[in-house]
């Protein structure tokens, strides 16, 4: 920059040309030189100025350097002295503190030393007096283990008395256990032979029934009774679902039975399975009765899994009770009061225009059953019963008590309910569609969450 505006104060010369050929400078040419020229001078000057004046002050600084390494070693010098006085000191006091510390340390040695004595003279002393008394305490406990030893040999011999005397019990019982089984043995055996002899006698009377024609009816059917009513009688109930099986396979419920000439009339068949196992699952095949007559008997315990009757039974004065009804399919047939069905199963049942004609059914149950159409309960006891999840269609329960029973996610549709007495029953949750309630008592009855649509309520009682 400074270049720049040098040459811009450069003006050229103004040069004159003599004829002779030499240049002559004006004044003002002669001042722009000696200008031109003092520039640089001056600043070589002042540069070479700025360079002493950095020398001396380089000079002055190492001067102050080296006075201040001299100040240094000097402190330097002075400190360690004085921690060598000091670490002197310090080693004194150190040594005169070891002293004290050994001192006071004997003296503990000594203490503890005498203290130790004093306790060993008082613990032998001690000991002394626990042998002492040890040895005394020793002549009890000797004296009570010969006494004990003397009462555990009395009662050694007490327990060998009581173990003969358990032993021999229990010979006795294992003996009597035997001879238990030996008759269960007997009988389970008599019952087979029973049920053998049976099967060869119906065999022998079904091969010889057209042979023997000086024999009547009523005797034909007299011996048939009077056997199998033998044989039932002395058998299980496995077996004789075995002998009912047999007179199935048979044809004996293919015909009607004049008067009372039946085989199971005033049988045993508690505990018969008239149907499938009650383990069966439940298949399209059926158990098929023409004509089953079982009346007057004991029929409590039966199963009547899968069956289906042709024609109503004949169940007349038959107990019923705790039967079970499980997919069973019952299509016009009709319970009367000549019999209880008293806590009775149908579940997974089809039932179609089936009549419960002023039977006693208290606690039946029709739980979980596949239909009931166009049933009628008339005159039915149904105390605690279980309708809880059943379905029923144009059904009908008149004049009868319904009390307690549990009817809770049942479907009831178009069905009657006249003239009942349904004193806390429990409706929730039933499906009631188009039902209808005619002079009915539904005293503390829950009809929570149940539908009502289309259902008509008459005359009720609460």
């Amino acid at each position: 920059m400074m270049a720049s505006s040098d040459d811009k104060n450069i003006q050229p010369l103004d040069v004159t040309q003599t004829p002779r050929g030499f240049h002559r400078l004006s004044t003002h040419d002669y001042v722009k030189l000696v200008s031109n020229l003092a520039i640089p001078l001056l600043i070589g000057i002042f540069t070479i100025i700025i360079s002493i004046q950095q020398q001396s002050s380089v000079q002055k600084n190492r001067e102050n350097d080296i006075l201040l390494s001299a100040q240094r070693r000097a402190n330097d010098t002075a400190d360690a002295k004085k921690q060598r006085e000091d670490d002197k000191e310090m080693a004194r006091v150190l040594r005169e503190e070891y002293r004290n510390i050994s001192r006071s340390q004997r003296e503990q040695d000594r203490n503890i030393s005498h203290q130790r004595r004093e306790e060993d003279r008082e613990a032998a002393r001690i000991q002394r007096a626990d042998d002492k008394e040890t040895a005394r305490l020793q002549r009890g406990v000797d004296l009570k283990i010969e006494t004990d030893k003397r009462s555990q040999e009395y009662e050694l011999t007490e327990k060998q008395r009581i173990l003969y005397q358990t032993q021999r019990a229990h010979e006795v019982e294992i003996a009597q256990q035997n001879y238990l089984n030996n008759l269960n043995l007997e009988d389970e055996r008599r019952k087979e032979n029973t049920l053998v002899t049976y099967q060869r006698h119906l065999a022998q009377l079904l091969l010889h029934n057209n042979s023997l024609v000086h024999i009547s009816y009523p005797t034909y059917a007299f011996i048939l009774q009077m056997r199998t009513r033998s044989a039932f009688r002395l058998m299980d109930p496995k077996r004789r679902t075995i002998l009912v099986h047999t007179l199935y396979q048979a044809e004996f419920f293919d015909e009607p039975w004049t008067r009372r000439w039946s085989p199971l009339y005033r049988v045993n068949c508690s505990g018969v399975d008239f149907g499938l196992p009650p383990n069966h699952k439940f298949s399209r095949f059926l158990i098929v009765y023409d004509h089953l007559d079982i009346q007057q008997a004991d029929v409590r315990y039966a199963s009547f899994h899968s069956v289906f009757f042709r024609n109503s039974p004949s169940l007349d004065f038959s107990n019923l009770d705790y039967t079970d009804w499980s997919f069973a399919e019952l299509l016009s047939v009709t319970f009367d009061d000549k019999m209880t069905m008293n806590n009775a199963t149908f579940a997974q049942s089809n039932l179609k225009g089936v009549t419960f004609d002023k039977i006693s059914m208290n606690g039946v149950s029709f739980q979980h059953n596949n239909r009931c159409e166009l049933c009628d309960f008339t005159g039915t006891s149904l105390i605690y019963a279980r309708l809880d999840n059943a379905r029923f269609r144009h059904s009908s329960f008149a004049f009868l008590s319904m009390a307690d029973a549990n009817m809770s996610h049942g479907f009831f549709w178009n069905t009657d309910f006249k003239h009942l007495i349904l004193d806390r029953a429990d409706l929730s949750h039933a499906d009631l569609f188009g039902s209808t309630f005619f002079n009915v008592s539904m005293v503390n009855c829950t009809m929570k969450g149940a539908i009502l649509e289309g259902t008509k309520f008459i005359d009720i009682y609460r």
